[in-house]
């Protein structure tokens, strides 16, 4: 994979979409799990419905975006999922995320990481990044599914974060991965 020059993490996230060029399937099981063929399952937020790219357009100023997008009805929250290699879930691969943001940005406000999910394998990282004049609650987060990785992102408004903030580590210990 080539190295990113630019350091927006937006274009982070996108570069990983470009490096496996793949075709996003979704489907909703029965008991409201969704796949994207990943190699995973999860349970969304029931205030989160599908972005369209229109909306990812709009949010993700970059040519290419994330390929799985919800958001709230407002538009003031949301989820990403794209897929990476298998050794971007690796230790420390958080640790490069936290670094290049804050290249980014000198403003970046990172509060903790850790692990969540119901095995542990969930590795997280949250901050307070900046949106034009806007301060933004996030929480990166990567896990192995399938024959690679998976990173998760979630925003909102930093205002509405003690909201969200429960709802999203809920959100965290429903992922299922294939061999579960």
């Amino acid at each position: 994979m080539e190295q990113i020059r630019n350091e927006d993490f937006d274009c982070f996230l996108l570069r990983m979409e470009r490096e496996f060029n793949e075709t996003v399937e979704r489907k909703e099981t029965d008991t409201g799990e969704k796949e994207f063929g990943f190699g995973f399952r999860i349970r969304i937020p029931p205030d989160f419905r599908e972005g369209s790219r229109e909306e990812a357009e709009d949010i993700f100023w970059s040519e290419a975006r994330p390929p799985v997008l919800f958001l709230t009805a407002d538009r003031r929250a949301g989820i990403t999922f794209c897929r990476m290699e298998t050794d971007a879930v690796a230790d420390g691969c958080l640790e490069k995320v936290r670094q290049a943001l804050q290249r980014a940005d000198g403003r970046t406000v990172f509060y903790g990481s850790g692990i969540a999910g119901k095995d542990g394998d969930i590795k997280w990282l949250e901050y307070k990044s900046f949106a034009s004049d806007e301060r933004v609650y996030n929480l990166a987060f990567l896990f192995a599914a399938g024959e690679g990785g998976v990173m998760g992102t979630f925003y909102c408004a930093f205002e509405d974060y003690d909201r969200w903030k429960p709802v999203i580590f809920g959100m965290l210990h429903t992922i299922k991965t294939a061999d579960q």
